[in-house]
Order: structure tokens, then C-alpha cells, then sequence
């Protein structure tokens, strides 16, 4: 939901958008942010946050080529994102939703480290795609057996970043990082693109840019 806002966004920046796109891209944008703060979580907040503040550094040098209300919005929205970062989303506003257990940062890095150091296999090629379920079995602390979690069985870890390290290994994390750095040049070279004949949006990389380098913050902070 949080790529889709910004994404949505930075296409509605655009000068030259017809009317037709411009409400859909408006509706989207309005349901995404409305998904957002019904769920309330602290760390959607912070992705949203980060995401919209990259959105403004790439659109303000774009400023003669992006619509001002639009940009003004982004800016109101990254101020209650970083509000209701800090304090909270008001209770009115949010939904119930049922509660979920997620392992913590230390734990997955835990079993993230335990499971390469397995052998030099499981250290370049991981576990496999879809094990770390296995991993958590294999490698569960044993303070686990003593609380409520002694017959919990945890699917992901954490984050994103520990998942591919765990169970591609250090090969997979590699080419991850390069499949990444490949796809962030490419955006940035069509936001930097200078117009041709009218033919190429100067903001159509910005929202592209945007979300990318979200999608890498995110995969720091949650599994998704």
C-alpha cells in the first residue's frame, strides 16, 4: 500500500496526465493512503515516511514540470506520516485487525547467521527458497521452550533482508543487491531523461525512483 501511494503520487505530479488517469490515479492514491492509516502500524508509518521524503528530494528539482497541488499534498502527507510515526495513529482512525506475532530483529538474525554457518553450502546458496520455517526449527533458541512461543513455529524472519540471506545465502544476497543497483540505474536514468519532442515525461521516473528505493528501505525494516 505504501509503494502504491507514492507511485500514485509521483504520476499524478505529471504536468500532462489526462483527466481520465488522473482520476484513477487519484482514487488509488486516496485508498492506499486510507488502507495505511486503518492499519495504523508504527513501521508502515516510517516506510511511508522515507518514501515520501525520496518522492519530494526527486520532485522538487523537477518543480516546472510537476503539478504544485500535488507536490503540496505529498508535503501534508509526509508531515502526518512522520506524526503519526512518532505518536501514534489516533484510535478513531484505525481498525481492528487480528493480532500478529513476528520474530524479533535479534532472534532472525540469529537463525539467519546459525543457518549459514551450517557449511560452506547453506553459507553461498542459503536453505533453499520457502525454508526458513526449517531454519527456525533447526536453529530455535532455547528460551523459546520456556514461554507462550514453545510450540510457535515462525514462517519469516523479521525482515525481507534476513529471508534472502537465509535461504539464498550470500550468492543470492549478492545478486539481489545487483538485480537492484541495475534496476535503481534504469529509473534514475529515465528521471534524469531530458524531454524529447515532447515524447518523454521528465516526472515519469520520479515515482518509479521513488518506490524502488522504498522497496530496498523496506526490505531493512519488514518482511513483505
Amino acid at each position: 500500500q505504501v509503494l502504491l501511494f507514492i507511485l500514485a503520487l509521483g504520476v499524478l505530479m505529471q504536468v500532462k496526465l489526462e483527466r481520465s488517469r488522473m482520476i484513477l490515479w487519484g482514487v488509488l492514491a486516496a485508498l492506499a493512503f486510507v488502507t495505511i492509516t486503518a492499519l495504523g502500524f508504527s513501521k508502515i508509518w516510517l516506510i511511508a515516511t522515507i518514501g515520501l521524503f525520496i518522492l519530494l528530494v526527486l520532485a522538487i528539482p523537477r518543480l516546472g514540470q510537476v503539478r504544485y497541488p500535488v507536490v503540496s499534498v505529498a508535503m501534508v502527507a509526509f508531515v502526518l506520516a512522520l506524526v503519526f510515526w512518532i505518536l501514534g495513529t489516533p484510535k478513531f482512525l484505525t481498525v481492528r485487525t487480528d493480532t500478529e506475532v513476528t520474530l524479533a530483529q535479534g532472534r532472525s538474525l540469529q537463525i539467519t547467521t546459525d543457518t549459514l554457518r551450517e557449511g560452506i553450502k547453506p553459507l553461498l546458496f542459503g536453505s533453499g527458497p520457502g525454508t526458513f520455517v526449517y531454519d527456525f526449527s533447526a536453529h530455535r533458541p532455547e528460551a523459546f521452550n520456556g514461554n507462550v512461543f514453545w510450540s510457535t513455529r515462525f514462517l519469516r524472519p523479521g525482515m525481507s533482508a534476513y529471508q534472502i540471506l537465509a535461504e539464498t545465502g550470500v550468492l543470492g544476497a549478492i545478486t539481489a543487491i545487483v538485480l537492484f543497483l541495475v534496476g535503481l540505474g534504469s529509473v534514475l536514468q529515465m528521471w534524469s531523461k531530458k524531454r524529447i519532442g515532447g515524447a518523454v515525461s521528465l516526472g515519469l521516473g520520479t515515482p518509479l525512483a521513488a518506490a524502488w528505493i522504498t522497496s530496498l528501505v523496506a526490505l531493512f525494516l519488514v518482511n513483505y
